[in-house]
């Protein structure tokens, strides 16, 4: 599915945000990206794109461990969507 324009200004908005800016880079408080990741690799399986969810989410739990709990959501939905 194709991102509408819609989904592309949110999407800028939140990763543009101060907020989010100031979490990550003055504070070094990564939970706000590992969970940012985390959407987009939910989002990447939703769109039929099981390898970059595979990925993207590698690089959350290299940032913290808890994204592994969606790591049996991945691949079953991968095992279903191929079989």
């Amino acid at each position: 599915a194709e991102i509408s324009d819609r989904q592309r200004k949110v999407i800028l908005c939140v990763v543009l945000s101060p907020m989010f800016v100031i979490l990550v880079a003055l504070f070094g408080s990564f939970d706000v990206l590992v969970a940012a990741l985390c959407l987009l690799s939910i989002w990447l399986l939703d769109n039929e794109k099981p390898s970059w969810a595979g990925v993207v989410l590698a690089g959350a739990a290299l940032l913290k461990y808890y994204p592994v709990v969606l790591l049996p959501v991945v691949v079953i939905t991968t095992v279903r969507r191929d079989s």
